[in-house]
């Protein structure tokens, strides 16, 4: 990129430097393409949302860790949403059911509590009309 260019732009600012970008994202088509395998973007750690229509074009969703996120992956990155906390909120587990395809509890107990309640009210997606909503349990010691 031109030194002037860079000179000029606001402080601070995002830059993202497509062509590296989509360099990464070839590979991670080429991965799920070898392998089978869904691969996620993870809101924690890039949630450059401006650069979403792009990383959609690669990616099957976003991995959220919250309501905020599960709604950011929903709204702006229209695609799967898988989601994780190591405490849901009482007052939030439903909307976020509402909107992730798949739920990633921390421990059997998060399960009891939370899961029977979802099921139990017949969340089926309103982003994703039709799809069951999914559940594990995280099984990193």
């Amino acid at each position: 990129m031109n030194p002037e260019k860079i000179e000029n732009l606001p402080s601070p600012c995002w830059l993202l430097q497509e062509k590296e970008l989509i360099g990464n994202l070839e590979i991670l088509r080429r991965i799920k393409q070898e392998s089978g395998a869904k691969v996620l973007l993870a809101l924690k750690g890039y949630a450059l949302w401006k650069s979403f229509p792009l990383v959609r074009e690669y990616l099957d969703g976003c991995c959220a860790s919250g309501l905020h996120e599960a709604r950011l992956a929903a709204e702006a990155f229209g695609r799967e949403v898988h989601t994780y906390a190591p405490a849901f909120k009482e007052e939030e587990i439903g909307q976020i059911a509402d909107i992730s395809h798949h739920l990633v509890f921390n421990s059997p107990a998060q399960f009891k509590r939370f899961a029977p309640r979802i099921k139990g009210t017949g969340y089926i997606y309103t982003s994703f009309p039709g799809r069951p909503l999914s559940f594990s349990i995280d099984s990193i010691p």
